[in-house]
């Protein structure tokens, strides 16, 4: 996604009313805020599905443009549109639930771990967030990890030597934890030893 050109710094009561407005820098800016921890979660319930991701929050976001739902709070805003991706999945399993084979017992798995999605989710996000303070070929090393490739694959991907993502890996984990809190910065090396160390 493109860098962010909103002049907002951060969510306030200020943003909400112009956002309740669908005022173009207030709309980007909430857009781009969100982004991430609701591209992880639609990506989590789409897994098995050939819609995308990406597509899901287009659809969704595109929705709230055009409907003109006032909202009192960013939470809520934030749960009505972590539901709607959800109610999303729920009508795509309902179209496709003979072409796909789920059994009602999948089903009810994948509800099941809807709140643990969200907070996955959320949790991500902040990570991605933090990834801001690194120098940028750090960054790239991370996000890579962080979205599931193992060491080889990002030195392919990135054209760098195996020794390279190492050395990255390591100067990016010492930034990080000076400016993690203690329980965020075990929740990423327990992401990047699942993903690839």
């Amino acid at each position: 996604m493109q860098q962010s050109t909103c002049k907002y710094p951060d969510l306030n009561h200020n943003l909400l009313e112009q956002f309740n407005k669908r005022e173009e820098d207030a709309f980007c800016f909430v857009y781009e805020h969100f982004y991430n921890e609701l591209y992880y979660f639609a990506s989590k319930l789409f897994l098995d599905n050939t819609v995308l991701p990406y597509d899901v929050l287009q659809d969704i976001f595109l929705n709230v443009l055009e409907n003109k739902k006032q909202f009192e709070s960013f939470d809520l805003l934030k749960s009505y549109l972590y539901l709607s991706i959800r109610n999303r999945w729920k009508n795509e399993h309902k179209h496709t639930v003979a072409a796909q084979r789920y059994t009602a017992q999948s089903f009810d798995e994948k509800e099941d771990n809807i709140l643990s999605n969200i907070f996955e989710s959320e949790t991500l996000a902040i990570l991605y967030n933090h990834l801001k303070l690194l120098p940028p070929e750090c960054a790239k090393v991370m996000r890579l990890s962080l979205e599931g490739h193992k060491n080889p694959e990002i030195a392919e991907i990135l054209s760098i030597s195996i020794n390279t993502v190492y050395a990255q890996k390591q100067k990016a984990l010492t930034v990080l934890r000076n400016k993690l809190s203690k329980d965020m910065f075990v929740i990423l090396l327990f992401s990047l030893f699942l993903h690839g160390e």
